[in-house]
Order: structure tokens, then C-alpha cells, then sequence
């Protein structure tokens, strides 16, 4: 693996990461709205 291998796949983790909390924050908001 080069260091350009490297950088992609930590980068698209990290995204990958961001995507995910994003979505659960959205999701508990949302059901938050829909049963308060």
C-alpha cells in the first residue's frame, strides 16, 4: 500500500464517520418531533 492508498481510505473512514452521525442525529430528531 503507497501513502496515496493510505490518505483515501482515511479520509473516506472519516466521511464515512461524519455520514453516520449525521444520520443518527437526524433520525433522533426526528423521532424526537414525531413523539413529543
Amino acid at each position: 500500500m503507497n501513502f496515496l492508498t493510505v490518505r483515501f481510505l482515511a479520509d473516506f473512514s472519516i466521511l464515512a464517520i461524519v455520514n453516520l452521525c449525521e444520520i443518527y442525529y437526524f433520525k433522533n430528531k426526528v423521532a424526537y418531533r414525531t413523539y413529543a
